[in-house]
């Protein structure tokens, strides 16, 4: 076996142990990073909600939401989505 193949085995390993592609475990690895570059609070959070509201988008639809599932189709969809929601439709300020 290379050198190559085992790298790749210890790396399927650890993931099929603790796999990161789950969008809780791969934010929570984006706010440490972020923290640590000193990114600011709010920019975080808007990240964050970001990400939060394309997962709403993906399981209101029935589409995978592993990261390793989620391919340019979805993000497309996603992105149609947007652009037909009028704005600001789900910020806390607007009238219902």
């Amino acid at each position: 076996m290379s050198i190559n193949e085992k790298i790749d085995a210890v790396i399927n390993e650890i993931l099929q142990k603790n796999p990161l592609t789950t969008p809780e475990k791969l934010l929570d690895g984006y706010r440490l990073s972020s923290l640590s570059e000193g990114k600011s609070p709010s920019t975080i959070s808007i990240v964050e909600s970001s990400v939060r509201y394309l997962l709403e988008f993906l399981v209101s639809n029935e589409l995978a939401v592993d990261v390793t599932k989620i391919g340019i189709n979805e993000l497309r969809r996603f992105i149609i989505y947007l652009k037909e929601q009028p704005r600001f439709a789900h910020h806390r300020f607007t009238r219902p």
